[in-house]
């Protein structure tokens, strides 16, 4: 797999940024002429804006607002079992960098499995496994206010959702 990143950054400072904007663009291509199991191409696409709320009452509340919206998309091509995607570079939300209230990789399409780890069959479980999906959006909104001495806090809101197939375009 041939994978190309492409990162724009017009922020003040990388790790706790007051003003600016971060974007990137990343391409992957699978298979075709590359060879390989699989034929797939796909993008990923970020914008993030940073910007200090003025002053309230002469007063500095040193208040930052910080927007993100991104997505991707996966796009297999050819024909037969070499026109799909495999489970581990499909596209998956939840965590901590993504929307954060879920678990890591839980946001999306989910396939349903045993576990065989007991030993007696009808203590076998369902589980859902996240199988994650071929489209997906995905938006952040923080209200940041920093403290002292490197410390802050933030309100904030995520959305996003992933979709198993191409369908929803």
């Amino acid at each position: 797999m041939l994978d190309q990143h492409l990162v724009l950054d017009g922020r003040d400072d990388p790790m706790a940024p007051t003003k600016g904007w971060y974007g990137s663009l990343q391409l992957g291509e699978a298979g075709g002429p590359l060879f390989g199991n699989f034929n797939f191409v796909r993008g990923q696409v970020e914008v993030r804006g940073y910007r200090s709320l003025p002053r309230i009452a002469q007063r500095d509340p040193r208040l930052i607002i910080a927007a993100r919206v991104g997505g991707g998309i996966i796009v297999p091509y050819g024909t037969g079992p070499k026109a799909s995607v495999p489970f581990a570079e499909r596209l998956y939300l939840g965590g901590g960098t993504t929307v954060r209230g879920w678990g890591a990789n839980r946001l999306g399409p989910s396939v349903t499995t045993t576990d065989t780890t007991e030993p007696a069959a009808s203590a076998h479980a369902t589980i859902l496994v996240p199988a994650g999906g071929l489209f997906d959006t995905l938006g952040n909104l923080e209200l940041r206010k920093f403290l002292f001495a490197g410390i802050s806090m933030a309100a904030f809101t995520d959305v996003g959702r992933v979709w198993p197939t191409l369908s929803p375009l």
